[in-house]
């Protein structure tokens, strides 16, 4: 029912004009803010997950009703509502030293990679700071994976993702990242030795 209101705000929001969506806008927000208001007191529940996947299904009800399909954006939608108590879980047992990882991986990939020049600045034409800053994320993102699957998975199924993770990026960065995690216990060395041994024809 949301959906509907949604793409029908669209629809009329072309033909009437913007300020037609916004008045419809309106007219959705407030009651179902209200609403769930209402229900977080009864429920004693402060879970915004249900505002917010409302807010978010009138949008993309309302771009698919102007003819800008959002089908991408309704699949992680749907995704991050199916998961959501594994979200919870998850997100209990974050501690501030990973999500202060996550945050400096996340600004050196779309604020300090995006200023940097994208052409060679030494007089070899070798240099390319842009490149070079893409590389040590990759590298970065890479080993944040393997720890990510190591502490999700376990030991040995999340060890070969994160080596899996690694080896998409560089065979040199899988086998330093798993001598290291080998090196401060992260993970099995027997284990480890297997994942970096190359496969024997």
């Amino acid at each position: 029912m949301i959906g509907l209101l949604g793409g029908v705000s669209g629809v009329l929001g072309v033909l009437l004009g913007p300020l037609a969506f916004a008045a419809l806008t309106l007219a959705f927000i407030l009651p179902w803010f209200a609403f769930k208001s209402f229900e977080v007191a009864i429920d004693q529940d402060v879970s915004v997950t249900g505002l917010m996947a409302g807010l978010a299904v009138f949008a993309l009800a309302a771009l698919a009703g102007i003819g800008q399909i959002q089908a991408a954006a309704a699949v992680a939608l749907v995704a991050v509502l199916a998961f959501k108590h594994t979200e919870h879980a998850w997100l209990r047992g974050l501690t501030w030293e990973e999500l202060r990882s996550a945050l400096v991986l996340l600004a050196a990939t779309l604020i300090a990679l995006p200023l940097l020049p994208d052409r060679a600045i030494d007089p070899f034409g070798a240099l390319n700071p842009r490149a070079l800053w893409l590389l040590t994320i990759l590298l970065t993102g890479a080993s944040f994976a393997g720890y990510v699957a190591l502490k999700a998975l376990g030991p040995e199924r999340g060890l070969f993702v994160g080596g899996l993770a690694a080896a998409l990026v560089s065979s040199t960065a899988m086998t330093i990242d798993l001598a290291r995690r080998t090196r401060s216990g992260e993970a099995p060395p027997g284990l480890a030795a297997a994942v970096a041994r190359p496969a024997t024809p």
